[in-house]
């Protein structure tokens, strides 16, 4: 099926804004559906909206509010090792949106990820 330019360009947009979301996330998109990659975990939908979904559950382990303040929070629930703390992975991360608050999350486990 052939997408008109208009729906290109919203699939466009909202694909951009999916790797903002998700930074280290690699997006395929085949006549399955969409498939997200990173390092060796693979996740596949029959969306992108429904693989932005399953991504955002990839928070078990973090503790997120909204501050009376309207600011968005996030503590992981346990300590990330000694190495990865000395490399930056912050255990407390803050956003002025949900979304970015998650990407400070992904971003946090991506540092530690990376000791691997």
């Amino acid at each position: 099926m052939m997408l008109t330019d208009e729906e290109d360009a919203v699939m466009g947009r909202l694909l951009a804004e999916t790797k903002h979301e998700f930074p280290g996330w690699s997006f395929t998109h085949a006549t399955a559906g969409w498939t997200a990659t990173k390092g060796d975990q693979q996740h596949r939908a029959d969306s992108l909206a429904a693989l932005r979904t399953v991504l955002r559950g990839f928070t078990e382990g973090w503790h997120i509010w909204r501050s009376d303040h309207g600011r968005w929070w996030a503590t992981r629930d346990r300590p990330f090792d000694a190495q990865a703390a000395r490399d930056g992975a912050a255990r407390t991360v803050d956003g002025d949106t949900e979304v970015e608050v998650r990407r400070a999350i992904s971003e946090q486990e991506s540092i530690a990820a990376s000791q691997i």
